[in-house]
């Protein structure tokens, strides 16, 4: 399986895939180009490539991925005397590609390792910012930081861009690697370097006396036990390739109407009820404006009927669902861009849906200019309903600083801005709008608990640090409050969810967003059980240090009973077998505590196994995995489970034969 490292490919790798798979994607010669594009770069034919960009770029000089595609080409020819004239050339070209899709991060970390190779950092770092106030969690954009601050010798800089990378991605082994390192390299200093002349490995010896010992131990901890070998970050940008077994999902549905209904309504009396409804609307809309013309008085005509019609009271709380708009006359403004666009789309009306920050609205092309339908327009935002059909940026822009209005566009959404989609893609984002509202009811449910939690947050930072039992207490409770809510969430993922987004990536089969809402939660169903998982340990490191507590309060009492009375005493005995009993305890493996976690941990590496399998692109999934690999390996190791540790390290070995973990292993095992 070859991994693709351009995340500006994906649509491309979505188009390549289904010729493999025998479904075809490509509906417009330009997509089938690309592909071919795709298929000449992985073969090695750049100049038949580049030929056939130029095709792509002549019919449509603004194409994205062509743009990209071109400029990535011509950094490899960067050399020779007219290396200027190139570079200009390329920039110009990045510059495009991100004017036409401003949102979307390829062009700028392209252009911002273009500049750090030119040795100017200013440039290059507007250029990764520009990235990170968008998605403030880009892998890429993070390591390239990251590699840039270590280049020039600002190690915690480094160190940060690291730490922030992983609150996203916590569980990456390069991002761990890499803040161990240039923590220890930068300004913290209290490490003992030891060079292993016949394994050739560096070794890092923490210091306790080092007041950030506390840190660096955790970092170490958490990192793989090659940390020092990983390759200097570099952004890959000449490499191309596709998964080979990425899944496909058919449409199940006739229509989007069937679509838009059936992303929250299961049962089939509903649905045809709702159905009924809907075509009554449909039908009369459709005959409201068939005797219009003009395209832009049609596309006003349908407005005007719909608000007046259906799209009456805006409810961000209770306009979600399909049948609280068929029903209720309740929006919000994906429900009624996706109402809006699919009857105009059926009365032949060039419209597309505009996905921005949190929230939808209308485009349509009047063939002289973009008119945008801003379906929220309401009275009580002071605008009258008809100003928002061809509404001006300025007055669209005061509608969405209303509160009560931003925010319609669901699911973590708010900082996403895709810009302009089809009809039927506008409609997949119904799928995840139905998730988000039924994750916030499971989020308001536990809405006490959540508030309980904060208490007990507080109270333990209140807390006398000497008082261990009461801090040992709350944070017991803490974590039952957490698992709880996740593990609701994750159940909901499993029974209904995954097949929501999967429906949702059978309709906009393209998506990145819904790629990386499926991956999203695949992760949330393992992180129940590595959440439990955790708990389970927890408990039982707290058990140990309870014990060894005991231990030391017993052992100090006894040496002061011996120092005044002597060792026959009766006390000094008893103490003595005091002492032995709670070193015999502590000499026991909690083989049944790892038994029943050993269940556990099986069970989350089966079901990332499983998400690998479903999206084999995943990056972020791979990395989870890889993790989970080596914690369990390590655990294994410690509990002397053998059969475990050849299990996992076999799994490793076979599923993720590239990653670090195989490489460990391997070295481990053969030596090589």
């Amino acid at each position: 399986m070859k991994v693709i490292r351009i995340t500006s490919l994906l649509m491309v790798l979505f188009f390549v895939t289904a010729t493999i798979c025998g479904t075809i994607w490509a509906e417009t010669s330009e997509e089938s180009l690309l592909v071919e594009v795709v298929k000449d770069i992985q073969a090695g034919r750049e100049v038949a490539a580049q030929d056939r960009l130029k095709s792509v770029l002549k019919k449509d000089p603004n194409n994205y991925h062509a743009l990209v595609l071109s400029a990535q080409l011509d950094i490899k020819k960067l050399k020779g005397s007219d290396r200027e004239k190139r570079l200009l050339n390329i920039e110009n070209k990045l510059l495009r590609a991100s004017v036409v899709q401003p949102h979307r991060p390829e062009a700028y970390l392209i252009l911002a390792n273009l500049y750090y190779s030119a040795g100017d950092v200013n440039t290059g770092d507007r250029y990764a910012m520009r990235v990170l106030n968008a998605d403030p969690g880009n892998f890429d954009a993070h390591c390239l930081l990251g590699q840039r601050y270590e280049d020039s010798g600002n190690y915690v800089a480094a160190m940060w861009e690291y730490i922030n990378a992983l609150k996203s991605n916590p569980y990456n082994p390069y991002l761990r690697d890499k803040r161990y390192i240039s923590a220890a390299m930068g300004g913290l200093r209290p490490l003992k370097i030891v060079k292993n002349h016949y394994s050739d490995k560096t070794w890092y010896w923490i210091r306790r006396r080092s007041p950030d010992f506390i840190y660096l131990w955790k970092f170490r901890r958490e990192s793989t036990a090659f940390a020092d070998k990983w390759p200097r970050y570099k952004l890959d940008d000449t490499k191309f390739g596709y998964c080979e077994q990425a899944k496909t999902y058919a449409l199940p549905y006739k229509d989007m109407y069937e679509a838009f209904i059936k992303a929250s309504v299961k049962d089939p009396a509903e649905y045809e009820k709702l159905r009924a409804e809907l075509d009554k609307i449909r039908t009369d809309a459709l005959q409201q404006i068939a005797n219009v013309n003009d395209p832009v008085a049609k596309a006003k005509k349908l407005y005007m009927y719909l608000k007046g019609r259906v799209l009456k009271n805006y409810s961000l709380d209770e306009g979600i669902l399909s049948e609280q708009v068929l029903k209720n006359n309740k929006y919000l403004c994906l429900s009624g861009a996706i109402l809006y666009t699919l009857i105009a789309n059926e009365a032949g009306l060039p419209v597309k849906g505009m996905i921005t920050p949190g929230h939808a609205f209308v485009s349509m092309d009047s063939g002289k200019r973009k008119i945008q339908i801003e379906m929220t327009a309401e009275p009580k935002f002071d605008m009258e309903r008809e100003a928002g059909f061809d509404i001006d940026w300025w007055s669209q822009f005061k509608v969405l600083n209303r509160v009560n209005v931003y925010g319609g566009l669901k699911d973590n959404l708010k900082k996403q801005n895709i810009g302009e989609v089809s009809p039927k893609e506008l409609t997949a984002y119904q799928f995840t709008n139905t998730i988000a509202y039924e994750i916030g009811k499971i989020a308001k449910k536990h809405k006490a608990d959540r508030e309980y939690a904060e208490t007990l947050r507080r109270m333990w930072g209140q807390l006398d640090p000497k008082e261990m039992n009461k801090r040992r207490q709350i944070e017991h409770q803490i974590r039952d409050i957490n698992y709880k809510l996740i593990k609701e969430v994750a159940n909901y993922y499993e029974t209904k969810g995954l097949d929501l987004l999967k429906r949702a990536l059978a309709i906009a089969p393209g998506s990145e967003l819904f790629q990386s809402r499926l991956e999203l939660a695949y992760l949330t169903i393992a992180k129940s059980d590595m959440t439990l998982y955790a708990n389970k340990w927890q408990e039982v490191y707290d058990k140990e240090r309870d014990l060894r507590e005991e231990l030391a309060r017993l052992e100090d009492n006894k040496r002061r009973e011996e120092e005044q009375y002597g060792k026959d005493t009766v006390l000094a005995k008893k103490l003595g077998g005091q002492i032995e009993e709670k070193l015999k305890e502590l000499s026991k493996k909690p083989k049944q505590i790892w038994d029943e976690n050993k269940k556990i941990l099986l069970k989350a590496i089966s079901r990332l196994e499983n998400a690998v399998e479903a999206l084999p692109c995943s990056r972020k999934l791979q990395a989870h995995l890889e993790a989970v690999y080596f914690e369990a390996a390590k655990l294994a190791g410690i509990m002397q489970d053998k059969e475990l540790s050849a299990k996992i390290i076999s799994a490793g070995l076979s599923r993720l034969p590239n990653s670090n973990f195989a490489k460990y292993y391997r070295f481990q095992r053969f030596g090589a």
